[in-house]
């Protein structure tokens, strides 16, 4: 059981990051962008706007979108809400980033190091390793 709540934290909160970029305005900066991206992905998920959040995945392919559109009802079935603590660390070399993100969920609060890739001037999230 600990393990699966470790893996549904880390799922979410890589899954949630890059919903936020709807909000982002062009003169901010690209650090303000990855931080709304978190803030606007967790909001997504709690909401249960699993479609948004899709749309933030970097290199979405059918099959990863397919696995994703399944999994995601699930998580968040199993982790209720889930809180955003801090966002720190932003990285960003290029059109790669990266940035530690804090969430809560089922008590538990836990920090995950998010990369996120610019596609189309937007930050989306790495979902790498993770499926």
């Amino acid at each position: 059981m600990q393990g699966t709540k470790r893996v549904t934290i880390v799922c979410l909160l890589l899954l949630a990051v890059p919903l936020l970029l709807v909000g982002c305005e062009k003169g901010e900066s690209d650090s303000a962008k990855i931080e709304a991206t978190v803030r606007e992905g967790m909001a997504a998920y709690n909401a249960r706007d699993f479609e948004k959040c899709l749309t933030y995945v970097a290199d979405l392919s059918e099959e990863k979108k397919a696995t994703l559109t399944e999994l995601l009802p699930g998580l968040r079935v199993m982790t209720g809400l889930v809180a955003l603590v801090k966002i720190e660390n932003i990285d960003i070399g290029g059109s790669s980033a990266t940035a530690d993100v804090t969430g809560t969920a089922q008590g538990e609060t836990r920090t995950v190091t998010v990369g996120f890739k610019k596609q189309d001037g937007s930050w989306r999230v790495l979902t790498e390793g993770m499926l």
